[in-house]
């Protein structure tokens, strides 16, 4: 019902606090719930920032991480308990924010999406796969494309950065690991290391300088 006078809203406000109200269930009956709120609070007069944003449009799980998702900031990931981590920039790989409607291959597992922005690169295509590593990156305006191809038989783990890329690559042929170290621009091998034995797949790579 609306007052003589009273102005519309509108049913979703774009701009409103994310809450999340999941609810587990079996056998018909309710085992878990919870409501949480999601983000960062709004600081008045701060400038935008993709990292805290007020992701309150869509939820998605990826690479074994829970993603709240809006359209003008990055993903955050989300704990057990749906509080708020940290926002989710793909190992550092993607440089605008990340559409609240990416689509995962049934197939491989990849996650498509894109990120559009007013100041360039204004309009990104990427494609991350089942582990969330940033396989390809594609300019709409100006047509450059970058992927990472190292060959037959490789397989990059996580990226950590440190103006270049830094990545540990199992090679099946050999059941062996190399460091390899990509160009931040182009996504090409700059360096390799052969190591002596095959390093495992861990979750995340940092970069630590020296004290």
């Amino acid at each position: 019902m609306r007052l003589p006078g009273e102005r519309l809203r509108s049913l979703h406000d774009v701009l409103a606090e994310a809450q999340l109200r999941p609810r587990r269930s079996r056998a018909d009956k309710a085992r878990w719930y919870r409501n949480r709120y999601v983000g960062y609070p709004r600081v008045e007069g701060a400038p935008p920032d993709r990292r805290r944003g007020r992701n309150n449009t869509h939820v998605v799980q990826h690479a074994g991480k829970l993603l709240a998702l809006v359209e003008a900031a990055l993903p955050l990931e989300l704990d057990g308990e749906l509080a708020t981590v940290v926002a989710f920039d793909f190992g550092g790989a993607v440089e605008t924010a990340v559409t609240a409607h990416p689509k995962t291959c049934p197939r491989t597992g990849e996650l498509h999406f894109f990120g559009y922005q007013f100041r360039a690169p204004h309009l990104v295509y990427y494609v991350a796969d089942a582990e969330g590593r940033l396989l390809r990156r594609h300019d709409a305006k100006t047509g450059e494309s970058r992927a990472c191809d190292l060959g037959a038989d490789q397989m990059p783990g996580e990226c950590a950065v440190a103006g270049a890329w830094l990545t540990y690559v199992y090679d099946a042929s050999r059941d062996g690991s190399d460091l390899v170290v990509l160009s931040a621009e182009a996504l090409t091998p700059v360096a390799r290391v052969r190591l002596p034995q095959r390093v495992p797949f861990g979750f995340h790579g940092s970069w630590i300088g020296a004290a």
